[in-house]
């Protein structure tokens, strides 16, 4: 009776490894394939994810920083044209004109005379001077008081005006000038301003602002060629999916739009890279006083929008400028020509 139990449950064991080892027969070629399939799965998500890795780091990656390497020295080249003329116009608003009254007019009319000339366009400040005021300031200067050995003050009340910059120039002070002799005949004796430092001063300024143009033209030009030569080798690799999309009859602009896309998206970009070290160069400067007094003028809201408009805008531009000659210039060639490159 035991042998019997015991017989039962041996059966009932190698019965059920039988049935077992029959299965595992029948399916482990399919699991084997399945194993396989999701092995080269993961090998070959692995190579893509290494794969697009290095594409980014690669051209990609090179022609972002080149673009933001050209589009940071065009950024200094434009602090330099807008230091330059914040520093024309402090020194032209510096200029002051001077409006030398008659004596008769009264300092009751000098003050009025004074709160007309605010109103004017072209005055930016405006200072009575007293001839009591004049004296004293004489006095200081020379060390002594000149009415003790004249009996009576030589010196005559004047208006000190300063003005705007783009009036500080030899025909808009002569249009003036006239102007005010014509409707202040009774109150003004003469109007002085240094007429030969004026003009020099806006000569050497239009040289240097001449000079300076041409400079930004120049590098302008060398940042376009730049930028168009990287853009280009970057899309070297893409000339044959250019000249596939050809054969199946697609569009120029359908062919290049991602291409433009791709490169304007690379240029903001890169300009958001050149902005972060022009600031990061602004700031070092300005902590540190490499430029002194000069430099305040670029922190200006107006100055920093201006700056960051024009990187900007050139890092959308000429990618896609260059991107538009480079697709065009694959879409021109033959087949053949492809393969000379």
């Amino acid at each position: 009776m035991v042998f019997y139990k015991n017989n039962s449950v041996f059966c009932f064991f190698v019965t059920n490894y039988l049935k077992i080892s029959c299965l595992f027969c029948l399916f482990a070629p399919t699991f084997g394939v399945l194993y396989t399939h999701l092995n080269t799965q993961v090998i070959m998500s692995k190579k893509i994810e290494k794969a697009k890795r290095k594409k980014f780091f690669g051209a990609k990656f090179t022609s972002t920083i080149s673009v933001a390497l050209v589009l940071f020295v065009l950024g200094l080249m434009a602090v330099g044209v807008f230091i330059t003329a914040g520093i024309s116009t402090k020194l032209r608003e510096q200029f002051s004109v001077t409006i030398v009254l008659k004596d008769q007019v009264e300092e009751g009319s000098a003050q009025r005379f004074c709160r007309q000339l605010k109103n004017e366009s072209y005055a930016k400040e405006v200072r009575y001077i007293s001839k009591k005021d004049a004296i004293q300031t004489l006095t200081k200067e020379l060390g002594e008081n000149p009415e003790d050995f004249l009996g009576y003050n030589p010196l005559y009340a004047s208006v000190e005006m300063h003005l705007h910059a783009p009036y500080a120039v030899n025909d808009s002070l002569k249009w003036i000038e006239a102007r005010l002799k014509s409707r202040h005949s009774q109150e003004i004796l003469s109007v002085d301003y240094p007429r030969p430092l004026l003009e020099m001063v806006n000569a050497n300024m239009r040289r240097l602002g001449i000079v300076l143009a041409a400079l930004a033209l120049l590098l302008l030009i060398i940042s376009f060629s730049l930028i168009n030569n990287t853009i280009r080798l970057m899309l070297h690799s893409e000339r044959f999916l250019i000249h596939t999309m050809c054969l199946v009859g697609a569009t120029s602009w359908f062919i290049r739009r991602p291409f433009i896309r791709s490169c304007v998206w690379s240029g903001i970009f890169a300009a958001f890279l050149a902005m972060l070290a022009l600031g990061g160069t602004l700031y070092y400067c300005h902590t540190s006083g490499v430029l002194g007094s000069v430099l305040p003028l670029l922190f200006e809201t107006k100055t920093l929008m201006l700056l960051g408009g024009c990187v900007l805008s050139l890092g959308i531009v000429i990618p896609a400028l260059a991107a538009w000659r480079a697709t065009s210039r694959f879409l021109k060639m033959k087949v053949d020509d492809l393969y000379l490159l």
